[in-house]
C-alpha cells in the first residue's frame, strides 16, 4: 500500500459543500415513495406519539406482541428520514403546502448524507495514496454518473448505507495503518451503524476481519482490533438487539416472516437474479454507471498493488450481489436503478479510482466518453419523476397481462422494464421528457415501444400530459438557472483540477 497523501481538509471542505449544494439544489418534489414511506412513516410517529410504530400505511406492516404495527426496516432507516421531514414540516409552515420551500428543505438532508458519503469516498482515496485530483475526481464520478445522485434526493436509505460502508473501510485501512485505537473503536462502532442500515451488511464485519489479517498485523494490533473493535461494536450491537425485541418480542425477528418476503423470500434463481443486477437492460449496474465498463482494468492494477482492500471492497459486494440477486425484489422496483445494490457502487468505485491516474489520451478519453453517458443517464433520472414512468411502464405490463389471463399470476412484476430495451428506464425517462418538452400527450403511437392504445389497461392512470420534471421549482426556469448554476461549478472545477494537474506536471518537468 502506498504512503498517505498528506491532508487536504480545506480541499475537502470545499468539495463535500459544493456536492452537497448540487444535489440540495437539484432535489425534486417527492422525496417519499416505496419502501421509504414505511420508514417515514415510523420516522413521523416519533414526532407524533414518541414511538416508533406505524398505525397506518401498506400492508407488510408487522403486528408486535403489545398490539402495535411495526416497520420491518432497521432503524437507522427510520432516523434517517426525521430531519428532512423536520425540514419539510418546516417550509410548509413558511411557504405553505404544496410550496416550493418545502420540497428545497426537505431535499436538504438526503443530499446532506450524499456529500458526507463523498467525503468519505475521497478521504479513503486519500488513504490510499491517490492524489488530490485523482480522488476528487473519482468522488464527482461516483456522485453524478451513477445513481448516487438520485438516490442523494429521496429518502430512500440506499446512500445512508454506502455511507456507512465507505467510512467503515476508511477507519480500518487507517487503522492498519496507524494502529491507533480511536480507529479501531470507530471501525466497530460503524459495523454496527452498518448492521442498523440494512442486516445484511453485517458481513462488513467478517470482512473487516479478514483485511486487518491479511495484513499481518503485530500481537500489539490484533489484540487492539479485537478490544476496540468490540468495544464499538457491543452497544450498537445491544441496541440492534433491544430494537427487534420491542418490535417483535425476539430479540433476533426482523421483520420478513409476512406476505411475499415470507411465501417468495430468496427463491429467485442466483443465475436470474445475477443476470438481472449485471446484464439486463433495464436494471444493470452498467446501464446507470457506465464507467464500470473500464473496471476490470481497476481491479487487475488494484490486485498487483492492494491485494488486502480488492479483498476487503469484494467480500461485501460479492454478497450483497448474490444476496439480493437471490432475494424476490432484489432487482429494486420503484426506485431508478437496481436500488438494492447502489450501496456497492462506492466500494465498485474503488477500482476505478486505478484507472483515473493512468494517463494516455486513450485512457482518458474512455473515461470522459463513459463518464458523460453516465452523467446523462442520471440526470434523465432526476429531471424526470420516476412515478410517471413507472405508471406507464405498469399500466402496460398489467394490461398485457390481463389479455393473456395473467393478472393473478404475477401481479406487480415489471419484467418489461427489466429486460425489454426499447423500455429501459432512461430511454422511457427520455421519451417522457421529449413528450413533456414537445407537448403531446401520452397516448401518440409515434414510438414502438408505447403502441399498446388497444391493450385494456394500458392508460396511465394520472393525467397524459402531466408535468413530468421532478424538481423542487416544478420546472420554472429557475429550475433551469439553478441547474445550469450548478453544473457551471462542477465544470469550474473539473478545469480547476486539469489546471492543476498540468501545472504540477509541468514542475515535475521542469525540476
Amino acid at each position: 500500500m502506498r504512503a498517505a497523501e498528506p491532508p487536504s481538509k480545506g480541499f475537502a471542505l470545499v468539495l463535500t459543500l459544493l456536492i452537497w449544494a448540487l444535489v440540495a439544489l437539484t432535489t425534486g418534489r417527492y422525496h417519499v415513495r416505496g419502501d421509504a414511506s414505511q420508514m417515514c412513516n415510523a420516522a413521523a410517529s416519533i414526532y407524533d406519539h414518541q414511538w416508533i410504530d406505524v398505525p397506518t400505511g401498506r400492508d407488510d406492516r408487522y403486528l408486535g406482541p403489545d398490539g402495535r404495527y411495526y416497520t420491518k426496516y432497521p432503524l437507522f432507516d427510520t432516523l434517517q428520514c426525521g430531519p428532512g421531514l423536520a425540514l419539510q414540516s418546516l417550509g410548509r409552515e413558511l411557504g405553505g403546502d404544496e410550496s416550493s420551500l418545502q420540497f428545497l428543505l426537505a431535499g436538504i438532508i438526503p443530499a446532506l448524507w450524499t456529500a458526507l458519503l463523498a467525503l468519505g469516498f475521497f478521504s479513503l482515496a486519500r488513504e490510499l495514496g491517490f492524489s488530490r485530483a485523482v480522488a476528487a475526481f473519482g468522488t464527482l464520478f461516483l456522485v453524478f454518473a451513477s445513481p448516487i445522485w438520485a438516490y442523494g434526493r429521496e429518502m430512500y436509505s440506499e446512500n445512508p448505507q454506502g455511507l456507512a460502508l465507505i467510512w467503515t473501510l476508511w477507519a480500518y485501512v487507517r487503522a492498519s495503518r496507524l494502529g491507533t485505537r480511536r480507529h479501531f473503536l470507530l471501525g466497530g462502532i460503524l459495523v454496527g451503524l452498518c448492521i442498523h442500515m440494512k442486516t445484511p451488511l453485517a458481513v462488513i464485519g467478517l470482512a473487516s476481519f479478514v483485511f486487518v489479517f491479511l495484513g499481518r498485523p503485530d500481537r500489539q494490533r490484533t489484540i487492539r482490533f479485537l478490544l476496540y473493535g468490540a468495544l464499538g461494536f457491543a452497544p450498537m450491537l445491544a441496541l440492534w438487539v433491544a430494537y427487534n425485541y420491542v418490535r417483535y418480542g425476539q430479540p433476533f425477528e426482523l421483520g420478513y416472516a409476512s406476505g411475499r418476503d415470507l411465501t417468495l423470500g430468496f427463491e429467485t434463481p442466483l443465475y436470474s437474479g445475477l443476470d438481472g443486477l449485471i446484464a439486463s437492460s433495464g436494471k444493470s449496474v452498467f446501464v446507470y454507471a457506465p464507467l464500470l465498463l473500464l473496471l476490470p482494468w481497476g481491479l487487475v492494477r488494484m490486485w498487483r498493488r492492494n491485494r488486502e482492500l480488492l479483498v476487503y471492497a469484494a467480500i461485501p459486494v460479492v454478497f450483497l450481489f448474490v444476496t439480493m440477486g437471490m432475494w424476490w425484489s432484489g432487482l429494486g422496483d420503484w426506485g431508478w436503478g437496481p436500488r438494492l445494490v447502489v450501496p456497492t457502487y462506492p466500494l465498485l468505485f474503488i477500482g476505478l479510482l486505478y484507472v483515473l491516474e493512468r494517463r494516455g489520451w486513450r485512457w482518458r478519453t474512455a473515461v470522459v466518453a463513459l463518464a458523460t453517458a453516465g452523467i446523462v443517464v442520471n440526470f434523465l433520472g432526476i429531471i424526470v419523476d420516476h412515478s410517471h414512468y413507472i405508471a406507464v411502464a405498469f399500466a402496460a405490463t398489467q394490461g398485457g397481462l390481463q389479455i393473456h389471463r395473467l393478472q393473478n399470476f404475477v401481479r406487480d412484476d415489471l419484467v418489461i422494464v427489466h429486460y425489454v430495451p426499447e423500455f429501459s428506464p432512461p430511454i422511457g425517462h427520455g421519451w417522457l421528457l421529449e413528450r413533456y418538452l414537445s407537448g403531446a400527450e401520452w397516448t401518440d403511437e409515434s414510438w414502438y415501444p408505447w403502441r399498446t392504445i388497444g391493450i385494456p389497461g394500458w392508460q396511465p392512470r394520472t393525467d397524459p400530459t402531466p408535468s413530468v420534471l421532478n424538481h423542487w421549482s416544478d420546472g420554472s426556469t429557475w429550475c433551469w438557472i439553478v441547474i445550469g448554476v450548478g453544473y457551471s461549478l462542477v465544470l469550474a472545477l473539473f478545469g480547476g483540477l486539469l489546471y492543476g494537474m498540468r501545472s504540477r506536471r509541468a514542475a515535475t518537468a521542469r525540476e
